[in-house]
């Protein structure tokens, strides 16, 4: 009934200075009159809201855990892989001025970087934990420095193998590494 008042009070509130505290583990950028200006840490810094945007960023160690993907080595074996990475983000400026989302960017390139590693090794490889964590930093590392993340590491959770489930009709079909078309004929 009154929410007329609040959007008022909340309009009249943008002409006035805020206070910000920066904590010395987060960063930012100022976007005053859209142009984006660093914000460093451990300050507290005074900002018009009418004119002026912040986005803050923590820039300590954080880690993810990505969805599971279900891939096929070099040497066609399917596997449900899941990888969590341990990163930092480095150069906040650039992570705020370079990816609208910065954490859906950091989880879509971790997860083409498994895929592209995947592809590219035999089953032996991507059950080895040490060769595979190894390589995989790297190439989340290189997908990920335009942005301004630092990857700490990046290793794989889990492997398991996979097995087609494919409805014939009524009933289904569990075969493991075989599929079986709608006529019962194996493929």
């Amino acid at each position: 009934m009154f929410t007329w008042l609040s959007d008022l009070a909340y309009f009249l509130a943008s002409f006035l200075p805020h206070l910000k505290i920066i904590r010395s583990t987060h960063a930012g950028v100022r976007f005053k009159y859209g142009h984006p200006h660093p914000i460093k840490s451990g300050r507290i810094i005074m900002y018009w809201p009418i004119v002026t945007e912040l986005l803050i960023l923590p820039k300590v160690r954080q880690t993810t855990e990505l969805a599971p993907q279900v891939l096929i080595t070099k040497d066609g074996a399917q596997l449900a892989i899941t990888m969590a990475i341990v990163y930092r983000i480095s150069d906040v400026f650039t992570a705020a001025t370079e990816a609208w989302d910065i954490y859906t960017v950091i989880d879509d390139n971790a997860q083409a970087a498994l895929a592209e590693v995947v592809a590219d090794c035999q089953k032996a490889v991507v059950s080895e934990p040490k060769i595979m964590n190894d390589i995989l930093r790297g190439v989340v590392q290189d997908k990920l420095k335009e942005y301004g993340v630092a990857v700490d590491k990046a290793f794989i959770i889990s492997v398991s193998k996979c097995f087609t489930i494919r409805n014939i009709g009524d009933q289904l079909s569990w075969n493991p590494g075989r599929v079986i078309d709608e006529h019962g004929n194996k493929e």
